[in-house]
């Protein structure tokens, strides 16, 4: 798992951070607002009837503001000048040995690595044949999740309040979303939605729906909540 040289990163007062969470609410926003677009086409987004590049480009930002999401939250190789979630903790383990990682994809690169790779750089995975089905839904979810567990950590002070109502605001319309299988609940201990935090501290937080957050095929079979099997949770393809 990539993680950051924390050591040779500088420190920053407050202040400087309040700002730069104002920038990390930024992304959240609009992750949540291509998401809640992208929500809105639902059946219709294979349509002919639809602007295939107004589809595309909403896709496309949706998954570059998840990118920037996942880099503050994970911290792949970061440059000294990224913000990461690791600059608001006095000692970096705070965060790193108790982030919430709701899916493997998310703290090992892969994800991030097929975005870069497919989006955010000119590769030949982008020239390729094959195009991957993204889950925006579960992709919106899993890091609402993190964002939630970031913020139940770091020092009230450190953060602008904006952030905390946003990152509220964005799962309370997930969970509405989700119905009775989403959310911070601890009343169905033998479901296989559990998610646990790298050192178990966070074993109680929330529940994860048991689909990869990518892949190159639907996956069949498993248990998937009847309310996720529609629209909302669609796997999409660029068109």
């Amino acid at each position: 798992m990539a993680t950051s040289n924390s050591k040779a990163r500088q420190r920053h007062t407050n202040e400087e951070l309040q700002r730069a969470s104002l920038a990390v609410q930024y992304e959240l926003v609009t992750m949540a607002t291509t998401h809640e677009l992208l929500q809105e086409l639902g059946a219709n987004w294979g349509s002919s009837t639809r602007d295939k590049t107004q589809s595309n480009a909403l896709l496309h930002a949706f998954l570059l503001s998840a990118r920037s999401l996942l880099s503050f939250l994970y911290a792949y190789s970061p440059r000294p000048s990224d913000i990461i979630a690791e600059d608001f903790f006095d000692d970096p383990d705070d965060w790193r040995k108790r982030r919430l990682v709701p899916d493997a994809a998310m703290a090992n690169g892969e994800l991030l690595g097929q975005i870069s790779k497919r989006l955010a750089h000119l590769t030949w995975d982008h020239a390729t044949p094959t195009k991957l089905l993204w889950g925006p839904f579960r992709i919106a979810w899993n890091i609402g999740l993190a964002m939630q567990c970031f913020l139940q950590l770091v020092a009230e002070d450190r953060v602008h309040h904006q952030l905390r109502e946003d990152v509220a605001l964005v799962m309370m319309r997930l969970e509405a979303l989700a119905g009775p299988w989403g959310g911070i609940s601890a009343a169905m201990p033998n479901q296989p939605f559990w998610v646990n935090g790298e050192d178990g501290s966070m074993a109680t937080l929330s529940w994860a729906y048991p689909n990869s957050i990518l892949d190159t095929t639907r996956r069949s079979g498993g248990i998937v909540p009847p309310v996720l099997q529609g629209p909302m949770n669609a796997d999409l393809r660029f068109r």
